[in-house]
């Protein structure tokens, strides 16, 4: 399951809140898909509950979205920060994360513990003021 926050427009906060069922995932896509049609500049912030467990074909369909709209994502898409509370996943993959994200998705990406760091990050990727709580 997700719900996804979008008062800090153009960046839209993504909460990963337990394993992705097929209905979810193709819900979530299609959110993405009317992200990329408006062809405005966002960030986005995925926050994980590091739970990887998703339904079967999930990520067979998150694959095959990836596949179809990398040029899309790289068009419109500024920056993912992913959020996570795992030491581990943090130091197997926060030296590796922003070469992971460009190959997936085409554009820059970095791993955080924290998400208003994560926010300010993309706050700067999006050119705008990176002071906490600014929506400028």
């Amino acid at each position: 399951m997700f719900h996804i926050d979008e008062s800090q427009s153009p960046i839209l906060v993504i909460y990963f809140d337990g394993p992705m069922s097929l209905e979810a995932t193709h819900k979530l896509l299609v959110y993405l898909d009317q992200q990329l049609d408006a062809a405005v500049s966002f960030g986005l912030v995925m926050v994980s509950n590091n739970e990887a467990q998703h339904q079967k074909g999930a990520a067979k369909a998150q694959k095959q979205w990836l596949q179809a709209n990398r040029s899309r994502m790289g068009a419109t898409c500024r920056g993912i920060a992913v959020v996570t509370q795992s030491s581990k996943f943090i130091t197997l993959y926060k030296p590796i994360a922003n070469q992971m994200i460009q190959r997936m998705y085409h554009c820059p990406g970095r791993l955080f513990t924290d998400l208003g760091e994560a926010q300010a990050w993309l706050r700067g990727q999006l050119g705008q003021s990176t002071e906490v709580g600014t929506n400028a």
